[in-house]
């Protein structure tokens, strides 16, 4: 089977003898301007992540583009291709799909067929429910809580940003200690009206809720005020409940193992996302 679309991130797909689908990735900084990231910046890597398994599941008829889909479980390793002073955005992948499930495997190769990155995880597709109405009244009761007034954002540098408008997090208050203490929080915040572009340089989606590059990028930001100025090689997360734009949500760290850093994110109290992220030693 083969298919193409340049008007799309993914292109060209064909499937294998073997069942593996292969397939190209844009170059286009304009129409994808988070390539103007670090391969190995979350946000890059999440979106690279959506599109190719979008662009798989439509190719397969798995999941349709106009389907609601949620992602549950995710898992990213970066490789040589994707760190250093070479390190490159992939310009072709190959996704390998669970039978009867929205899961996925994929590698990512740069031109040089050098590793950019291996991601896998898992997934749900709401194909016979009213996802709107479904979500509303958990969405009614996080929108009960005021809006932040004045959040103050961190500086860009201390986060790995560019600009003011990317900037997600608050500053993590001073307490005098060389290493970041467990439980140590921030508020963070992503707001409908400047996280996605054409405000936000390089977030997009369905504006429905914050997603998850947003979530992968604001704990990155957090990780990065932790550990230091340096994005991780590896991480992964499990989603277990949208969080809502527009208002705070809290990001903790709560471990610390080795190369190793966890986060909690949680809004209104409730638990939303266990998230990790790996270090080169």
């Amino acid at each position: 089977m083969t298919a193409s679309g340049t008007d799309k991130f993914c292109f060209d797909f064909r499937q294998t003898e073997t069942g593996e689908i292969k397939f190209q990735c844009s170059r286009d900084k304009m129409k994808w301007p988070w390539l103007h990231l670090r391969p190995a910046h979350n946000a890059a890597i999440q979106y690279t992540n959506y599109y190719a398994t979008m662009g798989v599941s439509a190719f397969t008829n798995t999941v349709s583009d106009s389907a609601w889909s949620a992602l549950t479980e995710f898992e990213y390793q970066v490789g040589e291709g994707g760190v250093g002073d070479l390190a490159r955005h992939p310009v072709r992948g190959v996704a390998r799909q669970e039978q009867d499930a929205f899961g996925f495997d994929c590698d990512f190769f740069d031109e040089d067929d050098r590793l950019v990155y291996c991601v896998k995880g898992k997934g749900v597709v709401f194909r016979n429910r009213d996802f709107k109405a479904w979500r509303a009244p958990a969405k009614a009761e996080v929108l009960k809580l005021p809006l932040a007034e004045n959040f103050d954002r961190a500086r860009v540098d201390a986060v790995g940003a560019r600009v003011p408008i990317e900037v997600l997090v608050e500053p993590i208050q001073e307490g005098g200690e060389r290493v970041v203490p467990i439980g140590t929080f921030v508020q963070a915040l992503v707001t409908k009206a400047e996280g996605f572009q054409p405000v936000h340089p390089y977030h997009d989606g369905s504006g429905d809720h914050v997603n998850s590059a947003h979530l992968f990028d604001s704990a990155q930001q957090m990780a990065f005020m932790t550990v230091g100025p340096q994005l991780p090689v590896g991480g992964g997360a499990k989603f277990m409940r949208y969080v809502e734009l527009d208002r705070p949500f809290r990001i903790e760290l709560t471990q610390r193992n080795g190369a190793r850093i966890d986060f909690s994110i949680k809004q209104a109290d409730k638990p939303c996302v266990q998230l990790y992220f790996i270090y080169q030693d």
